[in-house]
């Protein structure tokens, strides 16, 4: 028991580690994927205007969804997490 204990810290301990460059890759990914696929459509303008729609973090990963549906992107869950992620890092600055 004492030996899966010990284990069992090391995983925790290196999930935490990795958590900090998990969070940077997912940003690094947001930010190609959104440069490969929403300028082609919406300019920054459109994220700052007064008359947004966008108010809350769960919208904003709705209509991420619901753009790359739209241009058919078949995006998984963490690519959809992680252009939301960028964009609110860089336009919305949801907490």
């Amino acid at each position: 028991m004492r030996h899966t204990l010990v284990l069992s810290a090391a995983a925790l301990t290196a999930t935490l580690l990795m958590a900090p460059a998990t969070q940077a890759a997912d940003l690094a990914l947001g930010k190609k994927l959104y440069s490969e696929n929403c300028v082609k459509c919406h300019g920054a303008e459109k994220y700052s205007r007064p008359d947004r729609k966008v108010h809350s973090m769960s919208t904003l990963k709705t209509y991420v969804q619901g753009c790359a549906t739209n241009l058919s992107l078949s995006w998984f869950e963490d690519e959809v997490d992680a252009v939301a992620a960028y964009m609110n890092k860089e336009f919305y600055k949801f907490k």
